[in-house]
């Protein structure tokens, strides 16, 4: 396969020359060695010419061609949509590698068509996916093999990212850097704010009331995202429960270890990526996660650095997320108390999710937490004044949408729909897509509430669309599906920078 490198220069050394070429070589000796040795039939080398020019008319700045214009200027390969999509599943299940799942849909169509044409064993289907993964990497990110050496030899520090700046790191290591096209960093600052919304006055006067529901109606079913102010919640509670967290990431990683693990079901639980050996590149974070309610670990459970305000802070969240929920009850068209007392089970869940951003030492390679949506009915945010979040917004239609940064207004936190709100509400509340920067100060520090159930009453709580009130004459557009179901496919695909609702719509 290495010497068949040598022709895959579609436009005369422009994209796949010099170095790139050199390090594609190596890299593709390195991958069969270390898979199979096989010759490729010569349907598997139009196949992987055909990968090769896909990708240079992505490079150059190209619009993406469509499914037609795919499988039309693949060699006029006659290859039908359906076919595609029974291969899709075949595909996968037999698929030896993790993260052929961080391949995009370009990618996996191409290699779609590679497997169906050259009829690959599975030792074949592996080095030819292989293959593929290095001609869309950019040097100098790790191989997949020496990718997946570093990510263990890193998980088995159990030390997260912050034991990486204990060691005195001066450069982000391979695992960590993102492709450039994921790390651009232009926005918006000008045109467009994050709303703010003042809850002051939100049980005592209904006249206020009132404004209010217009108010979380519009941010919910346009942006997405809001903040709220005087919401009740004490500042010091806020304050002190930041100080916990970063209380407990500052301990020594003797400290932490006891705590780190990748077992989806304890409910207290310290990692670095949730995804890592999934995702296309890992993130600049660690994280403690606390499954709070209903019911939730108790206080020997819980690090000794956040025991004592874990739970009242829960209180207070539980607390402003009856209200946040009241309101958009009502922004539906509902009465106040639907969405609380629906069998998704919007409240009977929360997830208190503690993230940690180490000062990077080149944060224009990486990033803080990658472009996603969230896997909640609704989620609460507290940050820390560094920020870094940004959120992914298109003020029209036939605009092109732009990072928005939100802002750390003191004593605010800030509410974005979740996924599977935006399910329930049939799309009429938007679910956006936001990340966060990598930052040369820090570290940042934030706690992110997820309002979604978990354990057995994730696989009884049903999602779909509700077609009552202000819905009820819109057709639904998404099938049923549990809880669970989401949270699982949530997990299955990483964040990977798609919507999770894709693969639920009717």
């Amino acid at each position: 396969m290495a010497d068949l490198v040598k022709s895959f220069d579609p436009v005369g050394g422009e994209v796949f020359g010099g170095r790139y070429l050199t390090w594609m070589r190596s890299a593709a000796t390195n991958y069969t060695q270390r898979c199979s040795a096989w010759t490729p039939s010569p349907s598997l080398v139009c196949a992987l010419r055909d990968l090769a020019m896909f990708e240079t008319w992505r490079r150059k700045g190209y619009s993406r061609p469509s499914d037609k214009d795919c499988i039309r200027h693949t060699r006029k390969r006659r290859i039908r949509s359906h076919r595609i999509s029974r291969l899709k599943g075949n595909i996968l299940r037999k698929q030896p590698l993790e993260d052929s799942k961080s391949m995009d849909v370009g990618q996996r169509r191409c290699w779609f068509m590679i497997l169906e044409e050259a009829h690959c064993t599975p030792q074949q289907a592996a080095a030819a996916h292989l293959f593929a993964h290095a001609v869309t990497l950019q040097p100098p990110m790790a191989s997949a093999c020496d990718r997946l050496r570093d990510l263990k030899a890193f998980d088995d520090t159990k030390a997260g990212v912050k034991g990486l700046i204990d060691a005195g790191i001066t450069t982000v290591p391979a695992i960590f850097r993102h492709p450039p096209d994921t790390l651009a960093r232009a926005h918006d600052e000008d045109r467009f704010a994050i709303p703010v919304i003042d809850l002051a006055g939100v049980t005592t006067a209904p006249s206020r009331r009132a404004e209010l529901v217009a108010e979380v109606k519009a941010a919910a079913e346009t942006v997405g995202f809001f903040q709220v102010v005087n919401h009740g919640v004490p500042g010091p509670v806020m304050s002190e429960m930041l100080a916990a967290l970063r209380s407990f990431n500052e301990e020594p990683a003797e400290a932490r270890r006891p705590y780190y693990s990748r077992d989806g079901q304890s409910r207290v639980r310290y990692h670095s990526n949730f995804d890592l050996f999934r995702s296309p590149a890992a993130n600049w974070r660690d994280t403690l996660y606390l499954d709070m309610a209903p019911t939730g670990p108790s206080p020997g459970e819980i690090p000794a650095a956040c025991r004592g305000i874990a739970v009242e802070f829960t209180r207070e969240v539980q607390r402003l997320g009856g209200t946040l929920f009241e309101l958009l009850s009502e922004a539906m068209g509902l009465n106040r108390g639907f969405l609380e007392q629906h069998e998704a089970g919007c409240l009977e869940g929360l997830s208190v999710v503690g993230h940690y951003y180490p000062a990077s030492p080149q944060p224009h390679l990486t990033m803080g937490t990658s472009r996603h949506t969230d896997p909640s009915f609704l989620t609460v945010l507290l940050q820390d004044s560094i920020g870094g979040l940004q959120v992914l917004h298109r003020q029209r239609n036939d605009e092109q949408p732009v990072w928005v940064d939100v802002p750390a207004e003191p004593g605010a936190f800030t509410i974005n729909v979740g996924d599977f709100l935006q399910l329930l509400s049939n799309d009429r509340f938007r679910s956006v897509e936001h990340r966060v920067l990598s930052k040369s100060v820090g570290p940042r520090v934030s706690v992110a509430c997820f309002f979604r159930p978990h354990g057995a009453a994730a696989a009884a709580s049903v999602c779909a669309p509700i077609l009552v009130g202000d819905g009820a004459a819109s057709p639904p557009r998404y099938r049923s599906v549990t809880v669970e179901e989401l949270i699982v496919h949530y997990r299955d695909k990483a964040l990977d920078g798609t919507s999770m609702l894709d693969h639920y719509r009717i």
